[in-house]
This record gives C-alpha cells, structure tokens and sequence, in this order.
C-alpha cells in the first residue's frame, strides 16, 4: 500500500508540474515532463492527455492528435478524452470530423459545458449559426460561472458600456481563466480604443487557454490591426484560416493584414481565396482590386471593382478606384449610375465625395473640362468639411524637418 501510494503522489507531481509548465507558456517543458512519466508508465491516461495539451500548443497537431487517440483506445469512454481529440481536429481545419466527437463527449458527460460551447464553435465555421446558436445557449445553461459575462454582453448590447465593463472586470476577478470575459473585455477596449496593449494582453492569454477559440484569434487580429501591427496581426489570421479554413471572413481578414504589411502577392492570392468561398462580399471585392492594381493587374483589378459595383451601387470609394486606376474611360452608363447615386439625399458626405471626383475625372477624360471643374469642386467643398488642416502646424513641421535633415 505504501508503495502504491507513493507512486499515486509522483504521479501527483509530475502532473502538477506540467500543467503549471503549459499555464506559464513553457509548452515544450510540459512535454518533457510527460514524455519522462510516459517512458517508464506509458498507459497514464493523465499525462497522456496534458501532453496532448502540450504539444498542441506548439501546433504539433499530428502528434497531439496521435496521443490523445491512444488515450482515447486505453479509455474510450472519456469524455474529456473525445473532447480533447475533438479539440485537435478543429485546430487541423477539420470541423467537420470534429463534430462527432464533440457531440460523443456530450452524450458520455452531458453536464460538462465547455463540450457545448466548442461544438458551437465547430458548427459556426461550417456556416451552421443557428445549430451554433443553440450549442451556445446550452453552454451558458450549464456554467453559472459565465451568466456574469451573458449579462454583461446584454449591457453591451443595450449601451450602458460602464456596468458591461465592471461586470467583466467582476468575472475575471472570480474566474482569471474565464476566456468569454477575457474577449469580450478585450472587444470594449477595441470598440473604445483604448489600453489596445491591455487588450492584445488579455486575448492572448484567451489563446492560450483556449487555442481553438476562432473569435479570440479575429479579435486578436483587430486589435494589432487598430494598433498599426500589421505583421504581427497576419500570423494571427493565418491561425484564423487554419481553424476555419472554409470561412470567408479569415481569409478577407488575413488579406487585409497582408496588404498592409506590402506583401501584396499574398494579399492577393488571401482575397481569392476568400471570395472562392463568398463571392457577394463588396469590400472584399474591393480589397482584392486594391492587391491586384498594386501588382500591376490593371485588368484583374477593373474587374474585382466592377463586382464590387454589381453588389453595391452606392459603392463610391470604389468608383474613385476605379478613376485612379489611370489606363481606362467609364462608360455612358457607369457615368450616368455616378450621376443618380449624387441625387440621393441620404448619400454619406465620404461617399458623396468619392463620387464627385471620380465624375470628375470621367469628364475629364471626355474633353468636358468645364463641367469636370465643376465635380471636382464640389467634391473640395465637402471634402474641407471631414478633414482638419492647420497651415501654421503643417508650416512648423516643415521647418522642423528642414533642421533635423541636411540637403
């Protein structure tokens, strides 16, 4: 009995040790810690699963899912187990597989929530929002701990924004590895913008406590995107793709990060991807025109920006594009279209003024300089109106340029 006893307390240990390793982002010294236990004890269900845990955390996924399916073989009737292998399916982009699994880690613990929230997630990058929807509803029944943050989002939701941000604070106070309260924390600050380097800390923690959580990994991106961190923000949205490698919105997102790091050629082939999968997105239209112009595409782009127009006709930044496009006239009927969207009353001022310079190029190019004249100062007087402009600064920066820098 002593014996036995003493080996249940290394056991103990040794775990102790490798979940405190993964919680501290040393990965790969969990890993060590298991693989040492394993050597000696291979059918340890405990240190099998944790490394599983591990080595998903430094996205070796073939090898995560490896272990946890000889766990699952040595227990099959485990639901954290299925949960666990269900969890390393959705990280490979394969969703669909995952279903099962999540579904079988149910039906063996039905009273687990966090099963119900990951199948949500599944469901969702399948495009199944409503089965997603109801996976989601179930989780929150089943978890008291996160009506904090259910009733916190209804306070979003209803724009009294103070008792939404305490109410998270509170959750997170209770529950420091509350992941719901982390992103939706996280998503005020971004719609405030403010304390973004609070806010990119708080996600990145979600992610390593939850790494197949899709929508901490876009809001992570949005965040770096706001901050200017364009680089960073694109290994971020290429996890996005790879968890939900059949959803749109990863793949526009990851474009958007891409061109505005200059890595137009992945840009371009991102946007492809994205409107391959949902091609009645306008932006995203636009986006790939922008990439395409930028690698000397003049056609490919005219093109993107012509659906672009097709889905939206009060599209008017596009029109603008297409102007700046230089190598082409538009024709009659994308004049007169210009023409009719100017006689709305409800035209956005931004949206008036893309239209205006964009006819004013169209006359231009037709010779009517009297009338292009006429466009293009009408678009000047809206235009004064949006953007702030004081001469002396502008004045004192130059002069501050000219001390800094020689001829």
């Amino acid at each position: 009995m002593g014996i036995m006893r003493e080996q249940t307390d290394l056991r103990q240990i040794s775990i102790g040790k490798a979940v405190q390793a993964i919680r501290e982002n040393h990965a790969k010294v969990a890993e060590s810690i298991c693989r040492e236990w394993l050597a000696h004890n291979p059918g340890c269900l405990w240190h099998l699963r944790v490394l599983g845990h591990a080595l998903m955390n430094q996205g070796l996924l073939d090898e995560a899912e490896s272990s946890q399916r000889f766990a699952l073989e040595l227990d099959p009737d485990n639901s954290e187990l299925e949960e666990d292998l269900a969890s390393v399916l959705a990280m490979k982009g394969q969703p669909a597989e995952a279903l099962s699994h999540f579904q079988r880690a149910i039906r063996l613990e039905p009273a687990r929530p966090l099963p119900y929230k990951k199948l949500g997630r599944a469901l969702l990058s399948l495009g199944r929002g409503e089965e997603a929807d109801e996976m989601f509803r179930a989780y929150l029944e089943r978890d008291p701990r996160k009506r904090l943050v259910a009733q916190a989002i209804e306070h979003l939701q209803q724009g009294r924004k103070i008792d939404a941000e305490k109410m998270l604070r509170d959750a997170l106070r209770e529950d420091p590895d509350n992941v719901d309260a982390m992103r939706y924390l996280a998503s005020f600050m971004l719609s405030e913008k403010q304390s973004l380097e609070d806010a990119e800390a708080l996600l990145r923690r979600a992610t390593q406590l939850a790494p197949d959580y899709l929508e901490v990994w876009m809001l992570l991106g949005a965040v770096l995107l706001e901050n200017s961190r364009f680089s960073a923000a694109v290994p971020v949205f290429e996890q996005a793709t790879r968890l939900a490698p059949e959803n749109a919105e990863t793949w526009g997102r990851l474009a958007q990060a891409q061109a505005r790091s200059s890595r137009s050629s992945d840009a371009a082939a991102s946007y492809a991807r994205s409107l391959q999968i949902q091609p009645d997105i306008p932006i995203m239209q636009m986006g790939y025109g922008h990439s395409l112009k930028t690698l000397g595409d003049m056609e490919g782009a005219l093109k993107a920006y012509r659906a672009a127009i097709r889905l939206r006709a009060d599209f008017g930044e596009v029109y603008w594009s297409m102007a700046n496009l230089k190598v082409f006239r538009f024709d009659d009927a994308e004049v007169r279209a210009m023409e009719a969207q100017l006689e709305r009353d409800d035209l956005p001022d931004a949206t008036r003024v893309h239209f205006c310079f964009a006819l004013g190029k169209a006359w231009e190019d037709a010779g009517d300089y009297a009338r292009a004249w006429q466009y293009y100062h009408q678009g000047n007087q809206v235009q004064r109106m949006l953007v702030e402009h004081d001469p002396m600064e502008m004045q004192m920066r130059q002069d501050r340029i000219m001390q800094v820098f020689s001829k």
